[in-house]
């Protein structure tokens, strides 16, 4: 949902924890499998093994991915326990993610897709899984060394680069049935990529993907007032440029553009529980609506989503001896974004409008000079900048089903809100990590950055009248914040034999000051402070069996600071931003995978995880919660994270049958576990989750590595579980009744289907 009615658990889809961290990528598409090679990263900017990096690193392949047909990031907690996608695009590492939904505040988990920082990622994550070398899942603070300040982690998307000399292509088609739901459902993705060689020292690759998914809930009554989008249709292209005229220069340019449209997988919500006296109740019984954790129906008058996003990039990469390397990553991405839906979730005007439109422009440029390994000492340093320009507009209002107010009207608004704002950000860096080695198996690790954001953010609201109006009326805000900031990095590793290293870090993360979008009293200071976090991480990483087998494990601890989270003023029905909560997340994140023979591959992965408030004394209230201040306020000091699990875990393995002619059949399987959670931060008993367990396999027939055709299924046995819980707005909030609503993805339900690929 948008706009100051929020619900606090709906802004807070946050989450679990395992396996583990680092600012990495990969230069080349190494295989995500044991014993086939050392998987290469660049956690420290300079090409290393895995198991000799300090740092925690889980690296999912593009084969993974696509063998466990998973289409994007909000699909990838399934194969990730580190990293979990709650409704609203909302991520969470180590079982912190952004615990407010608004457009002016930066994720605390970061995402990048080819070295670029994506500034919005709630609104540009729309270009699904094609031609991905691989994903590295980087917990733990980011920004020391790569891109924009994340204070809970990053999640870095590599794609396949153009191979030059090599004219080749694939296609992929993929038809989905989720044959559980109300009349089934279908879905069909096609994807397509082609590397054409230009000339003996340049190439390009195209990729392109069409997807089509019918929406997981029913409509079962609609008021035909307003656009109506029950799916989710993408479509995007995206060319890539190689061209390397020698040994020393390299020109890497990337262009790509895609829409969304749709609430499928992301909107799709309905009514969980109804509070005694709901005002929702009543309406929905006449459309025929029980609200329960299974129910799909829902009613409406307005529903959709669109998005419209792309941008540019170019890497130029110039390596002035043979251990040192400058280069250079400037690039732009934009979003415009419009959408509504109806939030109360039924064909009459509880509150029917709830409208957001923004139009927002990034711009970035990091200047770097790497050093390589060396006998004495190996690092980097340089600059980075980061600007974005942000304009948004919303409208909420409703006639409170003609009970709120005097009038009886389902068009006419009772309550409501209208917004006009901007945010201009700028933000200028200067980093740098040095490695120094006292001895062949000792390393000490020194880094800092400096940060220095200046923020200019403009608001008008309810320039129109209301009978209740929420938040004050004619309210105008101009502000300007600046905010230095120094990030750093301690730490050491020892190399104790050759397939055994231990290493320890220290390091002060940091998220920058922001703005609420919304005031909740006339007067009001707008803006909002940043948010720091002090992480410790000790780990092991070892090799066994010729490196057959692999056990790398993490413990950490880290402790937050000036959260930035959201409150609930009840005198005007409004939430806003606030620095406040204080945090602790500690625990063990464990990896393991092996090859044990030749055709047998086993992965795993677990997280026991014990993530609190150790300060929250003014969150918001749930309806009728018992402990409520006469503010509205409660103490959720003690309380766990929302979405955060205790144990997390994720286990996959594959048997290769081979055949005749250089073909062979695939049996994979895997098996996903996540412990008990609540959505909400006052640990309200209607937002809380039991345990699931998820099943999914699939079986593939590969010709020549040539042709593959292959049957799944996701969700094998049908566990219907919610990615999140929240309070329903024209109950929980205006009405303060415990009333929930639940809003289910792509992997709450059973998919099966069948895929074909073919390479040429």
């Amino acid at each position: 949902m948008h706009r100051s009615i929020l619900s606090g658990a709906s802004a807070v889809a946050i989450a679990i924890m395992a396996a583990s961290p680092a600012c990495a990528q990969q230069e080349s598409a190494a295989p995500a499998t044991p014993g086939d090679g050392e998987i290469v990263v660049t956690a420290q900017r300079t090409a290393q093994p895995l198991q000799k990096v300090p740092v925690a690193v889980q690296v999912i392949s593009g084969n993974a991915l696509e063998t466990r047909k998973i289409n994007d990031l909000n699909q990838m907690q399934l194969a990730a326990p580190s990293f979990y996608a709650g409704q609203d695009n909302n991520f969470a590492l180590r079982g912190v993610g952004s615990m407010v939904f608004s457009p002016n505040v930066d994720t605390s988990v970061g995402i990048a897709v080819d070295e670029v920082s994506l500034g919005l990622p709630t609104y540009m994550n729309v270009f699904a899984f094609e031609d991905v070398s691989q994903v590295e899942v980087l917990t733990g603070p980011q920004g020391l060394l790569f891109g924009r300040n994340a204070s809970a982690g990053l999640v870095n998307v590599v794609t396949q680069r153009p191979v030059i000399g090599e004219l080749s292509g694939r296609l992929y088609a993929e038809q989905d049935y989720r044959d559980t739901l109300p009349g089934g459902k279908w879905g069909t993705v096609l994807k397509g990529t082609v590397n054409v060689p230009i000339s003996p020292i340049a190439a390009l690759r195209l990729n392109a993907i069409y997807s089509n998914q019918d929406a997981l809930t029913d409509t079962v009554a609609r008021l035909n007032v307003g656009k109506f989008e029950p799916y989710q249709r993408r479509a995007g292209i995206k060319g890539k440029l190689l061209i390397e005229p020698g040994d020393r220069l390299s020109l890497y340019v990337l262009g790509d553009y895609a829409q969304q449209h749709g609430i499928g997988g992301n909107y799709d919500r309905t009514a969980r529980h109804y509070g005694a006296g709901s005002l929702t109740a009543p309406f929905a019984a006449l459309d025929g609506i029980t609200a329960g954790p299974d129910n799909f129906l829902n009613g409406t008058s307005s529903l959709y989503q669109d998005y419209k996003t792309g941008g540019a990039s170019a890497n130029i990469t110039y390596k002035l001896s043979d251990r040192l390397t400058l280069s250079n990553i400037a690039a732009y991405r934009g979003v415009r974004y419009g959408g509504n839906y109806d939030s109360d979730y039924t064909s009459f005007d509880g509150n029917d409008e709830n409208t957001l439109g923004i139009r927002y422009d990034q711009y970035s440029d990091e200047l770097r000079l790497a050093l390589k390994p060396g006998a004495l000492i190996d690092g980097q340093a340089g600059v980075y900048y980061f600007g974005s320009r942000q304009t948004a507009t919303s409208q909420v209002g409703g006639a409170g089903f003609g009970l709120l107010g005097p009038s009886n009207s389902f068009t006419s608004p009772i309550f409501g809100q209208d917004l006009a704002g901007s945010l201009n950000s700028d933000s200028l860096a200067a980093f740098g990590q040095a490695n120094l080695h006292p001895t062949s198996r000792l390393t000490l690790i020194f880094g800092g950055r400096v940060t220095r954001d200046r923020l200019h953010h403009t608001l008008l609201q309810n320039q129109q009248t209301y009978p209740v109006p929420l938040g004050p009326e004619g309210y105008s805000s101009d502000q300007v914040v600046k905010h230095t900031d120094l990030s750093w990095k301690t730490g050491a590793q020892y190399q104790v034999t050759d397939t055994i290293m231990a290493y320890a870090t220290y390091g002060k993360g940091y998220k920058g000051p922001t703005f609420n979008d919304s005031a909740t009293y006339a007067g009001q200071d707008l803006a909002v402070g940043p948010e720091t976090v002090h992480s410790l991480d000790i780990g092991i990483k070892s090799s066994f069996f010729d490196r057959k087998m692999h056990l790398n494990i993490d413990a950490f601890r880290e402790v937050f600071n000036g959260i930035q989270v959201q409150g609930f003023d009840s005198t005007t029905s409004s939430y806003y931003t606030a620095n406040g909560a204080d945090a602790k997340s500690q625990g063990v994140e464990i990896q393991f995978d092996a090859k044990p023979v030749k055709r047998v591959t086993l992965n795993a992965s677990a997280t026991i995880l014990d993530a609190k408030f150790t300060h929250f004394r003014d969150d918001h209230c749930y309806p009728g919660q018992p402990t409520c201040a006469a503010d509205g306020t409660s103490d959720s000091s003690g309380h766990r994270l929302p979405g955060s699990a205790r144990f997390t875990s994720t286990i996959a393995a594959s048997y290769t049958l081979p055949l005749s002619h250089g073909s062979s059949v695939v049996f994979s399987g895997d098996y996903y576990h996540r412990s008990a959670t609540n959505f909400s931060s006052n640990a309200n008993p209607q937002t809380a989750l039991g345990a699931i367990d998820i099943l999914g396999a699939n079986i593939g027939v590969n010709v020549a590595d040539r042709f593959n055709v292959s049957i799944f299924c996701k969700n094998c046995t049908n566990k219907i579980y919610p990615v999140g819980i929240a309070t329903d707005n024209v109950d929980g909030v205006l009405a303060r009744i415990n009333t929930t609503i639940q809003n289910f993805g792509y992997t709450s339900v059973r998919t099966i289907g069948i895929s074909t690929s073919a390479k040429f």
